[in-house]
Formats: structure tokens, sequence, C-alpha cells
């Protein structure tokens, strides 16, 4: 064996071993964020009440605040529903008001929303249909409502 194969035989095996160690940080790495994610998913499905989210939804967590638990949450959860939009909108629609909310305000179309308010909150649900290269998503934003303005007398 010559002087060159044997440094390119070495240079050769330095590489293997460099990229395996990198592949087997990746992996752990994966895993563990794999663990918090659902770890979060759980506690953020535990704050929102029963009924909260359309069957099938899949919680995207980077994208969600929740604060408080229960009835009395406030925040941002964010879903992405697939192809199905229109099951959400009517889930949305038919689910919320037999859990106490009202429908303020409606519209339908590629971007739709949903306006519901209950006691002292004001829930906005906006669905974003789905695209050929995204898929639908929905955004429920709940916060307290602003009861001290007066309205308009316009």
């Amino acid at each position: 064996m010559s002087f060159d194969s044997r440094v390119c035989t070495r240079f050769v095996l330095l590489l293997c071993l460099v990229t395996a160690l990198g592949l087997s940080s990746c992996s752990s790495t994966s895993s563990q964020s794999l663990n918090e994610t659902v770890a979060s998913d759980s506690v953020i499905f535990q704050s929102l009440p029963p009924g909260a989210l359309p069957p099938g939804a899949k919680l995207l967590t980077e994208q969600t605040l929740v604060l408080g638990s229960g009835e009395n949450w406030v925040g941002r959860v964010n879903l992405d529903i697939g192809k199905d939009s229109e099951t959400a909108y009517r889930y949305f629609a038919q689910e919320y008001p037999k859990q106490g909310w009202s429908l303020l305000s409606s519209n339908r179309g590629q971007v739709s929303l949903l306006i519901f308010v209950k006691d002292t909150r004001t829930a906005s649900i906006q669905i974003t249909e789905n695209t050929v290269l995204l898929p639908g998503k929905a955004v429920i934003t709940v916060s307290p409502r602003n009861t001290g303005v007066p309205p308009s007398n316009k």
C-alpha cells in the first residue's frame, strides 16, 4: 500500500466516523425534542376544556400559547386541520354554542372567521383552507372581553 492510498483510506475512515457521530447526535436530539413536544401537547390539552378542539386536529405546539386552564383559559391555539376545513368550520359553528358560546359573527371563504362571546371572554376562530402545498389551519384566539367601552351611537 502506498503512502497516498493509506492517507486516503484514513481520511475516508475519519469522514465515516465523523458522519456517524453527527447522525447519532441528531437522532438523540430529535427524540428529545419529540418527547418535549409530546409533553407540551399533553399540558396544553389538559389546560383546554373538553370539546375545545375539533377531532383529528393536530396541535402546532410551537405556535400555541395557553394561559390558565379549563373554562378560564385565554391565549392562542394553532391547529393543523389537514384537508378538511369544512368539517372544522361545522364543528366550531355547531359545538361551541353547545358549550355556552354565542355566535356573534361569521363568514365563510378561503379564510373563514367565527367570532363567539361567552361571559367575559371573546373567541375568534380563523380557519384557512388547505392548498396544494399547505394543510388547512385553524387559529383559536380567546381573550378577555372589553366590557368597559360603551357602544357607539353613530
